[in-house]
């Protein structure tokens, strides 16, 4: 897989930095608490097994406290209220599909159980940092390009979240009729 494809994690959340100083009377040391914005790119090698990220057959994790540890450690700062970072994953739609399907492929499956585990990494990571129904729609074309069968469960997704494909249903209206 080239390497210019990539999601982009994008993390806001709370730090504090400490600084001690020296005089010959006292030691003073200061606190500042601040927030921060991180954007880390996320590769396949990255999202299948990294300081930020894990794949398994059932998806991708990505949790607040790696990626907290991860931003504090580049500024020698100590994450606050790890629970209160907010993390989002955006990309293009062709982005969504290849990071994905090169982080299930380094699990080194059959290309159906590859293609089932990339599907599983878009929908986990839509439900937990999605910010658009991209990895819904890659999920969907990942689906259609290899004909795996899930192209009804992914279309009542994207209907659940509000979204409904007209083409596609328009076209299944046509076949019905």
């Amino acid at each position: 897989m080239s390497d210019d494809h990539e999601l982009t994690l994008t993390a806001t959340g709370t730090v504090r930095t400490e600084s001690v100083t020296e005089a010959d009377d006292m030691t003073v040391t200061q606190a500042v608490v601040q927030e921060v914005t991180a954007e880390i790119p996320i590769d396949g090698d990255r999202l299948y097994n990294s300081d930020v990220a894990t794949t398994h057959r059932q998806g991708s994790v990505i949790t607040r406290a790696d990626v907290a540890d991860v931003v504090c450690e580049e500024i020698d700062a100590e994450p606050v209220d790890v629970d209160e970072w907010e993390l989002t994953l955006s990309a293009s739609l062709d982005d969504w599909q290849k990071v994905t399907l090169d982080a299930a492929d380094k699990r080194r499956m059959n290309t159906e159980n590859k293609i089932a585990t990339a599907i599983e990494i878009l929908l986990s990571l839509h439900e937990d940092f999605g910010e658009s129904d991209r990895p819904i729609l890659a999920a969907l074309n990942i689906d259609e390009t290899y004909d795996h069968g899930r192209s009804d469960d992914l279309i009542s997704e994207l209907d659940s979240v509000g979204h409904v494909l007209q083409a596609k249903a328009d076209e299944e209206v046509t076949a019905d009729a």
